[in-house]
């Protein structure tokens, strides 16, 4: 009782309730319904306390922006002197692209099945790691070496591994559900407050959830709600139908009857012991590593722009802070050279100069695969219409200026593979089903479809490759440009905590003051793009996509590439 008192006390200003939702009897997967407001063109204000209110815009409803949209609004921007973040993100749609159990159920009986096997090679265009067993280092380093995993004593890349690579390509290039994302089966929030606390309720990150509205307490008693982090339309629910994922991997169905088995098994692909080499790794000593480990909604790195807030801290400091709510999209991790990128972070003097904040990084050991190294695995498919065939191997293979992205350390470059599909040997099983017995099939060599093919696959009048999510996928997994042209061989790293990056606060009432007796305001789409131009020369790491813009070779490179 006593902190709560002396917490209260160092507040000056309290947050005012930001939000109006209706969560009483909120079902998990379900989404919010905001209250009704009534539409003005005017600002509306809401009073939180004496000499307290919130500039609160209509309506509460989140308006999904496109990519398109915000690349016009930065088309303009002057190029400055740091590099992209090394990840970046798939936008989501309106909605996900479902299908109605009796539509598949249609495409099987009326197409023929298909089973049998395809050969993979796959090629490594970086070192490759899949993390083993990790050794601890001295405390206050985590690691002081990785290596390689090891199933049953053969060095292996888990077919799992492979799995959960191809899903999530699928997922984001048929715009399916979003099925790998963090979720607590209890109240308490994916990503509560503080980094895993939730008695410090002045404590600086907002928590929020994956699917669920999450109610916040701030040190005045007040509370205000920040909505999902996915679209709860985006998270699995089997009783509106199947995404393409789900069909192809399979799902688990908290709902009877519902669960699908998965039409594919990927095999572990052996690695040879030979094939094995140290490459370095880095992180920072007692601390998670730079821009991605812990997504916060006290920021608009990984989330949508919608608030900006006055807050009090600990120690008496007015700072602002800038709340988004709703991740940006699917994050994926550009492709580049991993041994100039670990260079990079290695020199401190261009990394971490600030040396009121000193946080070494350090460089650890992790066993790789060779780049260049070719290894083979095998995927089998069961009683699957050859739309989904062919949408597969597109998926595998596609088309020349995308590659995959696989294992530990993406954000430095590792993990670059290009997948060969060797052999396709396929049977059809077609309704009803033959008597003879299985050893009767004849396997027949399959011809696999060329990418300039894939607007053809359609389902229920319905494309299945999703062509915006497609061209964002090849801005980020281009592979073309990259080691290949040194011109174009820009570096991606996540920006330091240093003076005009993370470790700048923005001080309230020196760099920014709200409206007079106001503690927050809504700003969204272009106003918030504006918000932080206006605070660029006091810190950059404002508005991720603002950033990126700014950053070198990210319009005229990234932006260029195409599928």
């Amino acid at each position: 009782m006593a902190k709560k008192n002396r917490e209260e006390k160092i507040v000056n200003k309290p947050f005012a309730v930001l939000k109006s939702m209706d969560t009483k009897n909120l079902e998990k997967g379900t989404e919010y319904t905001p209250h009704p407001r009534k539409a003005s063109t005017a600002q509306q204000s809401v009073t939180a306390s004496p000499g307290s209110q919130t500039i609160d815009q209509n309506p509460a409803e989140r308006v999904i922006i496109g990519r398109e949209e915000y690349a016009n609004w930065l088309n303009d921007e002057p190029v400055g002197n740091h590099n992209p973040n090394p990840f970046d993100f798939v936008f989501l749609s309106e909605k996900p692209t479902i299908f109605e159990d009796e539509v598949i159920k249609t495409l099987e009986q009326d197409q023929d099945l298909y089973s049998g096997y395809l050969d993979i090679e796959l090629i490594t265009l970086t070192p490759v790691h899949i993390v083993g067993t990790q050794i601890p280092d001295k405390p206050g380093r985590k690691i002081a070496r990785s290596c390689f995993y090891k199933e049953d004593n053969d060095y292996c890349i888990p077919g799992s591994s492979i799995k959960g690579m191809l899903r999530s390509f699928v997922e984001a290039i048929t715009n399916g559900w979003v099925s790998q994302a963090q979720e607590l089966a209890n109240t308490k929030p994916s990503y509560p407050k503080v980094y895993g606390t939730l008695d410090r309720i002045n404590g600086r990150h907002i928590g929020f959830d994956s699917y669920k509205v999450t109610e916040n307490t701030h040190g005045n008693g007040r509370t205000s709600k920040i909505e999902p982090g996915i679209p709860c339309k985006y998270r699995t629910d089997r009783k509106k139908g199947l995404d393409i994922s789900s069909y192809l991997f399979g799902v688990i169905s908290e709902e009877k009857g519902l669960s699908r088995k998965h039409k594919l098994v990927i095999e572990d692909a052996i690695v040879t012991e030979s094939d094995l080499h140290d490459y370095d790794m880095v992180d920072i000593e007692d601390s998670a590593f730079m821009g991605g480990a812990h997504p916060s909604a006290s920021n608009w790195w990984y989330m949508v722009p919608s608030q900006i807030w006055e807050r009090t801290t600990d120690n008496h400091n007015h700072v602002v802070e800038m709340i988004g709510e709703g991740f940006w999209g699917r994050k994926f991790y550009f492709h580049q050279d991993p041994i100039k990128c670990i260079a990079f972070y290695k020199d401190n003097t261009k990394w971490i100069p600030d040396p009121r904040r000193p946080m070494p990084l350090y460089p650890y050991p992790a066993a790789c695969l060779d780049k260049q190294k070719k290894i083979k695995f095998r995927i089998s498919v069961k009683r699957i219409p050859k739309i989904m065939l062919d949408l597969l191997c597109l998926c595998l293979i596609p088309g020349r200026n995308i590659r995959h992205k696989l294992g530990y350390g993406k954000q430095y470059g590792y993990g670059a593979v290009e997948l060969e599909i060797k052999k396709a040997e396929m049977r059809k099983e077609s309704l009803p089903l033959s008597l003879f017995e299985e050893s009767d099939w004849t396997f027949q060599k399959y011809e696999r479809p060329k990418w300039e093919e894939r607007k053809q696959l359609k389902l229920a009048n319905q494309l299945l490759i999703d062509e915006v999510a497609l061209t964002s996928l090849a801005k980020i997994l281009g592979w073309a440009d990259v080691m290949r042209f040194p011109e174009n061989n820009i570096l991606c790293t996540y920006p330091p905590y240093r003076l005009h990056d993370f470790q700048t606060p923005i001080r309230y009432g020196q760099d920014y003051t709200l409206p007079n007796g106001v503690s927050s305001k809504v700003c969204t789409g272009n106003t918030a793009i504006v918000e932080a131009k206006n605070l660029w020369d006091r810190k950059h790491t404002i508005h991720f996509l603002l950033y990126q813009s700014r950053a070198k070779g990210y319009k005229d490179i990234i932006m260029a590439r195409k599928p």
